[in-house]
């Protein structure tokens, strides 16, 4: 079981996983994920995700928001992952 703080709801658990170093295509997608969700600052989602600073939070929530927005593929597949995370 992931221990997970009270502010992010029980899907997110999902995509803690994701979370390691830096330059991670996969962490930068969990932080998308769990800014969306969430609704929580850049500071506390860092703290979520390593203690990185809200500004690293911030840089890279926007760099998997602007390829989001150009590419159809990932954007179908994060709507399809979100729909599971939500429905479950």
């Amino acid at each position: 079981k992931v221990n997970r703080p009270p502010l992010f709801p029980k899907g997110l658990a999902m995509v803690r996983a994701f979370a390691s170093s830096k330059r991670n295509t996969a962490r930068d997608v969990a932080i998308y994920f769990a800014g969306e969700m969430s609704g929580e600052s850049g500071v506390d989602l860092g703290k979520y995700f390593g203690n990185i600073c809200g500004a690293a939070v911030t840089v890279r929530y926007k760099h998997i928001s602007d390829q989001i927005s150009r590419n159809r593929r990932l954007k179908g597949m994060f709507n399809r992952v979100m729909n599971k995370i939500i429905n479950n």
